[in-house]
């Protein structure tokens, strides 16, 4: 019988939107293991569909694979890796919860099944968190757990991007109220008085409703052409998008380990981002960029005003990100600290006849 010691890993991945999709397919260009795309679908049927499959690939790969390595964000998306997590127990698979979910607090309050949540935590081999801030959290949720903290990575070009002379600020990610969508609106409004040629590009995909109430907001302030909404962005058109803007922005109310924070960084732009999450372990205020409270719009106003208006201050500050990047989180660090992660529980990555 042949040895079972590869790796199977259950999550979405590119051309699926947001940063776990990205993560997983950025780990799988590096790490040959097999893979279970579980990307959202739409509807109970999608969800019924994406839940088969995943369980139908575990059982498929148990005799191969020793390692079921399962990204997990919050609500439903966790019960469901909860269940996946006791199905390749059963099969005997060592298993790694890998947990990405920016409301994955708000999550666990509400939930009625805080026991058996914590249950599934302190049953699988490792837990991984996203920073340290997320690994005291889900340590307090799951006493007993053995939590592993493992960043979000990039790759970090070899030399800082040159930044552009033109006055852009770029937000990243999905165009939504958690990601501070209204508070860059009305913070850009104010930006614009004194930087009458700055641009405001929000970059990711935004839900019908939420969109038009954005452009309306952006009509009612008279930004015109000043805000532009440039939908989802992913390969060459991300990059482009990054190397076009001068200032970074975040302005969340929730955030795990945003990755477009991190790919803002490793090209060398400076950020204005606020205190959520793991973001004050990644920014280093008045460094690498800076650091505000969640749903202040003044703030956010004069932070981007500041760094409009000081070329050096922006280089410096760029620099200071792309060298916290390159340090801290580079692709090739944490695929070794992953790939170690994978040997210690018998998993031996190795290219996969197919995909799960």
């Amino acid at each position: 019988m042949a040895e079972r010691a590869g790796v199977l890993v259950i999550g979405p991945r590119a051309p699926a939107v947001g940063g776990i999709a990205t993560y997983v397919e950025t780990m799988l260009e590096r790490i040959p293991t097999r893979h279970c795309d579980t990307a959202p679908e739409p509807g109970l049927r999608g969800k019924l569909t994406r839940f088969a499959r995943g369980c139908a690939a575990i059982v498929a790969n148990s005799p191969g694979c020793r390692v079921l390595h399962i990204h997990s964000s919050y609500g439903w998306s966790f019960y469901e890796k909860a269940v996946f997590s006791q199905l390749g127990q059963w099969l005997g698979y060592r298993t790694i919860l890998h947990i990405h979910g920016s409301k994955f607090e708000d999550f666990v309050a509400e939930s009625r099944l805080k026991g058996w949540i914590a249950r599934s935590l302190r049953d699988a081999d490792a837990v991984i968190a996203l920073s340290a801030y997320w690994a005291d959290y889900l340590g307090r949720v799951a006493p007993g757990s053995r939590i592993v903290t493992l960043e979000n990575a990039v790759s970090v070009p070899a030399a800082p991007l040159p930044l552009p002379a033109a006055p852009s600020v770029l937000l990243l990610g999905s165009i939504d109220d958690r990601k501070g969508v209204p508070e860059a609106i009305r913070a850009f409004a104010q930006v614009v008085r004194q930087h009458p040629a700055a641009v405001l590009d929000l970059a990711g995909p935004a839900e019908p409703d939420a969109l038009a109430r954005y452009q309306r907001l952006v009509a009612e302030l008279g930004l015109g052409d000043s805000v532009r909404f440039l939908g989802s962005v992913r390969g060459e058109a991300k990059s482009r998008v990054l190397e076009g803007s001068s200032v970074f922005i975040l302005p969340s109310h929730a955030e795990g380990l945003p990755i477009a924070l991190l790919e803002a960084m490793a090209a060398a732009r400076p950020v204005v981002a606020t205190r959520v999450g793991a973001v004050p372990e990644v920014i280093a205020d008045g460094e690498s960029g800076f650091l505000i409270a969640a749903g202040d719009v003044d703030a956010l106003a004069e932070r981007i005003s500041r760094l409009l208006g000081s070329v050096e201050l922006r280089e410096q500050m760029g620099r200071g990100a792309w060298e916290r990047a390159r340090a801290r989180y580079d692709i090739s660090a944490v695929v070794e600290r992953l790939t170690g992660l994978y040997g210690e529980l018998g998993g031996r990555p190795a290219p996969a006849p197919g995909r799960g």
